[in-house]
């Protein structure tokens, strides 16, 4: 595919587009406790495989609680 023709993103997943901090923002504002085991100090994601992916996002969409979120 061509890198000179604009390209423009049709879908996104309003979760899977949250940084570690807006997560992390969110659960606190929920009074929620997130595991650790989903992002590194570096403040990215955590994942080796598709289920793991799947472990970390289902985990981060928690967060969301409110209208607010």
């Amino acid at each position: 595919m061509s890198t000179t023709i604009p390209k423009a993103e049709l879908h996104l997943h309003l979760e899977g587009a949250m940084t570690p901090s807006l997560v992390r923002s969110f659960a606190k504002r929920n009074g929620l406790t997130l595991p650790g085991d989903i992002y590194d100090a570096q403040d990215r994601y955590i994942w080796r495989d598709f289920p793991e992916f799947l472990n970390s996002f289902d985990k981060a969409s928690a967060a969301i609680r409110t209208k607010q979120d």
